[in-house]
């Protein structure tokens, strides 16, 4: 069974606190919910998602960013006749 699932039947069954599953794995783990192979997975797995998640571990100056021109005025757009 997959490990988030484990843990979200613990959660309804009462076994651990309601919380997201990243949150309660430590937990999970010391009621016996996951092993601590699993623990170990879900941990890292945690880890590298927060590394590509991490949107701001950049420099914006390294970013080609184009913003909007905000003196160039929206053209009228005819209804095509159908």
């Amino acid at each position: 069974m997959p490990i988030y699932k484990k843990i979200g039947q613990a959660i309804k069954q009462g076994k651990i606190k309601k919380a997201r599953p990243k949150y309660v794995i430590g937990e999970a783990l010391e009621a016996g919910v996951i092993s601590q192979e699993e623990y170990n997975n879900v941990v890292e797995m945690e880890k590298l998602r927060d590394e590509v998640v991490a949107v701001d571990s950049f420099d914006l100056k390294d970013m080609p960013v184009q913003l909007p021109d905000p003196t160039i005025k929206k053209a009228k757009v005819e209804k095509a006749e159908v």
